[in-house]
Order: structure tokens, then C-alpha cells, then sequence
């Protein structure tokens, strides 16, 4: 006759036998749910476009308490989500991948301004941790905000990167995030390059964001403090022609405490920003500041996918006056502009 600590043994196994069906269960049927609104959201694409219309306008309305005005937009928040309905022109995707990316700023600016790829992989475990140098970031090419810092290659736990970096390539960010249509084609891989150094005050250097309107840059946010323990970054947007910072804040943050250094190459950086915001109404072109020069960092379509916060909330319109409107839509890339050829890569 079985003991009653074995009995009471048997019966906790199975109980947990039985949750790990559960569980395994639920992810297979979100699995099945995904790729069966995937597939019916391809065969039908006005149930993708209502779904995108729903998320975008969703986010935007929790974020700013109201809805948007989109005929025609006003603001500059509102004109990003018109211009995100709108405007499905393949090269958004391509500038939003973090691979492909590299190589349309290098045909433009040159490549001396953009980081060295260290690598490039399709799957997390075909990573050669060998031919890595000792300290550098890795990103997926399909997301946005997700990034790990290697700082001691010897001292880095390879399978539990190996397991977040699977996570990250299984993310659907245009499912998952505010609904950005861009981000749907773009092939998930995983990307390594430089670690760089940190800023002054320990966190990751300054962002220099320049907001380009009808090929003239207008406005440069500046973003100092990030990744600093626990305090939350400064940023101050200047007007770029007068060279004066503006006096509102964004996102909650507060302004900046340090000034611009004083040989600071204000037409440099606007002419890179113009050359590679040519073929668009509207682009937000991401620079790092790293020991006196610029490193190339991301060209942004959307800032903040619409739900940026300005204070006062009138500084939200007079931004989206330079964003000018055509028939009155807003759209982000110039009419006329091809297609990219060969985007987006295939799988091998």
C-alpha cells in the first residue's frame, strides 16, 4: 500500500502536470490567435488598416485625453497619427530598420558617421560571441527602446542573453506596440555594434534629435541624463535658426541644466539632417554626441508614435506648423520618391 507522502506526491505532480497543459495550451491558442488574424488581416487589408486606426487613434486618445482632429490634423501629435494612417510608402519601413538603415544613411552623409556593424544574425543562437570584442550593445533590428549593453564579454551570461535576445526577435512590435504600420515588414535580426562611451554624468551620451519640415531642419531636442540611476533624463528643444532653447517642456521632463558647448557645430548638424531628410515632408534624424562629434542613431518618422506631451499643450500646434499639409493630409515622405529595391530582405 502506497504511503500517504507518496500519494500526496503523486497528486502534486499531477496538479502540476496538469497547470503546465493549462499554460502550454493558453500560448499555443495565442500563437494560433496571432497568425490567424495575421493571415486574415493579409488577405483583407481594410481589417488591418481599421485595426491600425483603432490602436493609433487608441494610444493617442489615453495619452492626450481626447481624440484627434484628422480632417484635416492640426497639432504636431495630431498630424503624426493622420500622417501614420495615411502614409504606407515602403521606405518608412526601411529607415526603420535598424540594419537596413545603415547603408541609406551611408549613400547620403557618407559612412564615416555611422557606428561599425560588428554583426548580424537571422537566429540568437547563431551569435559568434567569439569574434565579439570585449564591450558592445545589441538591438533587435525590428523594435524600438529594447537594447543590452555588454560592458565584460568574459562575464556575460550567453544562454540567458541567448534566451532574451529569442524573446525579442519573437516580438511583434507592430501588433503588440501602438500599431505603426511600418514596423510590420520589417524582418526581425538581431544587430551588434560599439559600446560607446558613457557621458560625463555616467549615463549613455546625450540624444541630439533634429526635426526636419519641408527639408529645413527647424528644432533640435536635446536629451542629456539617460540611463543615470534613477533619475529621469533632462531634454530642451532649441530653435534652430535662432539657436535659443524654447520655453516648454516635453514629455514632463525637465530642461536641461548644462548649455550647448560653445563650439558647438549648430550648421554641421543641421546639414546632415538636411540631406538625409530629402525625401521627406517631415523626419525626425537621431544623432549621438560622443566626445565632440556626432554619431548617426535613428531616422524617427512618428515621434513618440503621437503621444508626446507638451507644456504648455498650445506648443503642440505651433510645432505642427512647420509640418505643411498636402491637400490637406499629412503625409511623411515627398511625393515621387520609388520604392526601395530589395527591401525587405528574405530570410535565407
Amino acid at each position: 500500500m502506497p504511503s500517504s507522502s507518496s500519494i500526496a506526491e503523486t497528486t502534486g505532480s499531477a496538479a502540476t502536470a496538469s497547470k503546465t497543459q493549462v499554460v502550454t495550451f493558453a500560448a499555443r491558442w495565442r500563437w494560433y490567435r496571432r497568425k490567424l488574424g495575421l493571415l486574415a488581416e493579409r488577405t483583407f487589408p481594410p481589417l488591418e488598416r481599421l485595426r491600425e486606426r483603432r490602436r493609433l487613434i487608441g494610444h493617442y486618445t489615453r495619452a492626450h485625453g481626447k481624440p484627434p482632429r484628422l480632417d484635416p490634423p492640426v497639432t504636431f501629435n495630431e498630424k503624426i497619427i493622420a500622417a501614420s494612417l495615411t502614409d504606407h510608402h515602403p521606405l518608412l519601413a526601411l529607415c526603420s530598420d535598424k540594419i537596413a538603415v545603415r547603408d541609406y544613411v551611408a549613400s547620403r552623409i557618407g559612412a564615416e558617421w555611422v557606428l561599425p556593424l560588428l554583426g548580424a544574425w537571422w537566429r540568437a543562437e547563431d551569435i559568434d560571441w567569439e569574434a565579439l570584442p570585449e564591450s558592445f550593445v545589441l538591438k533587435p533590428s525590428h523594435s524600438s527602446g529594447q537594447i543590452l549593453k555588454v560592458e565584460e564579454k568574459a562575464r556575460l551570461d550567453r544562454a540567458r542573453v541567448t534566451a532574451t535576445l529569442r524573446g525579442w526577435l519573437a516580438h511583434d512590435f507592430y501588433r503588440q506596440g501602438p500599431g505603426e504600420w511600418r514596423y510590420r515588414d520589417i524582418p526581425p535580426r538581431i544587430l551588434a555594434e560599439p559600446l560607446l562611451p558613457n557621458a560625463p554624468d555616467g549615463g549613455s551620451p546625450p540624444d541630439h534629435s533634429v526635426f526636419v519640415f519641408n527639408g529645413e531642419p527647424r528644432f533640435l531636442k536635446v536629451v542629456c541624463g539617460r540611463h543615470v540611476g534613477d533619475t529621469k533624463p533632462r531634454a530642451t528643444w532649441f530653435d534652430l535658426v535662432a539657436r535659443e532653447p524654447l520655453p516648454f517642456r516635453h514629455n514632463g521632463r525637465e530642461p536641461l541644466t548644462e548649455r550647448m558647448p560653445a563650439d558647438f557645430d549648430w550648421d554641421g548638424l543641421a546639414a546632415l539632417a538636411r540631406l538625409l531628410s530629402a525625401d521627406f515632408d517631415a523626419m525626425r534624424v537621431d544623432f549621438l554626441w560622443v566626445n565632440g562629434r556626432h554619431w548617426f542613431g535613428e531616422l524617427t518618422p512618428t515621434d513618440n508614435a503621437g503621444t508626446g506631451l507638451f507644456d504648455p499643450p498650445e506648443r503642440d500646434e505651433i510645432v505642427g506648423r512647420a509640418w505643411p499639409l498636402r491637400d490637406g493630409k499629412a503625409y511623411i515622405v515627398r511625393p515621387g520618391v520609388p520604392a526601395p529595391r530589395g527591401y525587405p530582405p528574405q530570410r535565407p
